[in-house]
């Protein structure tokens, strides 16, 4: 079932009409984005995510969303939300940092399923906008690998971070 399709009768519109769904996809959208800024991504097949947007709809059908900042019970969802979200596990790095004489050929792992790795080479912190990581890395001088693991509907992991010292 579609969130639409969830959120009209709890919001009082037991008939269709295109307009009203824009109106009501709008508002969906806006609660998307409220509980996304307040680090919470709503997955529509979880029923405390459905019950937060419907309530957000229902609010925002008389009051302005923009007063909403630190509304107690949407704060409540918030908090019951990200506490049922999973954090992606810390990427590890083989071989360990640590002093190597030559180049070290190096393998990242995550062990949590389907995540994304992205790393840099020059100590920066990794985002998705870094590289992402498909096979294994060559390190030829002194370097810090610092590797981040990423999956939708997930916390991003820590940051992992190796030093690699080659002489």
């Amino acid at each position: 079932m579609a969130l639409i399709d969830a959120v009209k009768p709890r919001i009082g519109i037991f008939y269709s009409d295109e307009n009203k769904d824009i109106e009501v996809q709008s508002m969906i959208d806006g609660a998307k984005q409220y509980f996304k800024n307040s680090g919470w991504e709503i997955d529509e097949t979880d029923q405390v995510a459905i019950e937060a947007v419907i309530l957000y709809c229902k609010m925002a059908q008389s009051t302005d969303p923009s007063q909403f900042t630190n509304h107690p019970v949407l704060l409540s969802f918030i908090a019951q939300g990200r506490a049922n979200v999973p954090t992606v596990a810390t990427p590890t790095a083989a071989p360990v940092g640590g002093s190597y004489t030559g180049a070290k050929t190096v393998t990242l792992e995550c062990a949590t399923s389907y995540t994304k790795i992205y790393y840099t080479k020059d100590g920066t912190v990794p985002t998705e906008e870094s590289t992402l990581y498909s096979s294994s890395i060559v390190i030829n001088d002194t370097t810090i690998l610092k590797a981040i693991g990423i999956r939708y509907g997930y916390y991003d992991s820590e940051i992992m971070t190796e030093a690699y010292n080659i002489a």
